[in-house]
């Protein structure tokens, strides 16, 4: 499902999102391989959408519940995190964007023909927390998870990505990132990529695989595998413009954050969910114009806005 061109319909859903096969478990041998190489190519990709929850739906309750395919890719879309200011003051609640358990929703008989290992994309986009048992593969790139602790916030119950069935004690599946700005805790299985910006803590479970690049932590007690380039507080000073949802710099890294932040990511650029965007090639591009063309004796300020 894709968004039209300069579009950005909002779906709101009166119940979770769920998907699963038609046929899992077949009578015969024969049909049973041809469900396997049915189900091996299953895919779900959603675009340029925004997800909300419409009035009357399940009270804490996620946007996604199943995700029983061999693939679903959340593409330039919005899952609703909460956590905006409304106008009779204070904070919405932060609300989860998947809860996705093993054995992935089958009865006992069904589930011993579902041998998948769903895999989850998350891609340019807005998420709540993502709550995911082992038995999946977590990838994000470019993308916010929001848990609703920024910076000074205390982080005690925000898990953004961990496990469904023991959020807090459990562990959340395989991951990779490229480009991702985790506002709350994160503890995972195992954890590789680059230009992540993972704003509390981060643990590890197996910490002697994967690789960490170009990378901000916290000051907490992380359990991090191999690193190479990052930064971490408080030698490495982290700033937002704005981190609470529906404001208009959104996960914007403040200009006020440490150079290396800014400027030493992926391709020498910012580090986070907004790295793609080079914008800083962009700011020293446009310190370099004005330094050529300004009259002599005349020096701009710059003032940047979002």
């Amino acid at each position: 499902i894709r968004a039209a061109k300069d579009e950005r319909p909002i779906i709101r859903l009166a119940r979770p999102l769920r998907f699963r096969p038609t046929h899992v478990l077949g009578t015969t041998a024969a049909e049973q391989d041809l469900f396997d190489a049915v189900i091996d190519r299953i895919t779900v990709r959603l675009e340029g959408l925004y997800f909300t929850r419409a009035a009357g739906f399940p009270a804490g309750s996620p946007l996604v519940a199943r995700a029983a395919v061999h693939s679903l890719e959340l593409v330039e879309c919005t899952l609703d995190p909460g956590g905006f200011a409304p106008l009779s003051g204070g904070r919405a609640a932060i609300r989860d964007a998947c809860s996705l358990e093993e054995p992935y929703g089958f009865d006992p008989p069904t589930e011993v023909a579902f041998d998948q290992t769903p895999e989850v994309h998350l891609r340019r986009s807005i998420a709540g927390p993502l709550r995911l048992d082992a038995g999946y593969t977590l990838f994000i790139e470019d993308s916010i998870v929001d848990a609703g602790a920024g910076v000074n916030d205390d982080p005690t119950n925000a898990i953004a990505i961990g496990g469904a069935t023991m959020p807090v004690a459990g562990w959340g599946p395989p991951t990779r990132v490229s480009g991702v700005t985790v506002l709350g805790r994160t503890r995972v299985r195992t954890l590789s990529g680059r230009g992540g910006v993972f704003v509390h803590l981060l643990e590890v479970l197996n910490n002697q695989v994967g690789c960490i690049k170009l990378s901000y932590f916290s000051d907490e007690a992380n359990r991090l595998p191999q690193n190479h380039g990052c930064v971490s507080a408080p030698d490495a000073r982290l700033r937002f413009v704005d981190e609470w949802f529906g404001l208009p710099a959104y996960g914007q890294i403040a200009r006020s954050s440490d150079f290396r932040i800014l400027e030493r990511g992926p391709a020498d650029d910012m580090m986070g969910a907004f790295g793609f965007l080079l914008e800083a090639h962009r700011w020293h591009n446009l310190n370099i114009r004005f330094r050529e063309f300004m009259p002599l004796g005349i020096r701009p300020l710059l003032v940047p806005v979002t």
